[in-house]
């Protein structure tokens, strides 16, 4: 399973040096330490390089300054009618 999330994710190139290591928690079936820290970094690179593309995307649809918006015109959303009885 962590080979095929690996390649998903194009990162082939990393030895995650699965075995029995110790934790906080015990000796666990695991990757190894080194292995976890450079995962952990390029997760957070990979992080970084999405919220910049998301914030480019926005930045194109918001409006420029400057630019004013049309208002919703005044007066109630709905009308009510009377009871009939």
């Amino acid at each position: 399973m962590d080979n095929s999330v690996a390649a998903a994710y194009g990162r082939t190139d990393l030895d995650l040096g699965r075995n029995f290591h110790e934790t906080k928690h015990g000796a666990r079936f695991t990757i190894s330490e080194p292995a976890r820290r450079e995962v952990l970094d390029r997760l957070l690179a990979l992080n970084h390089e999405r919220y910049a593309q998301e914030q480019a995307r926005a930045d194109a649809t918001r409006p420029k300054r400057g630019t004013k918006r049309k208002r919703a015109k005044e007066g109630p959303c709905f009308t009510v009618k009377p009871a009939s009885g």
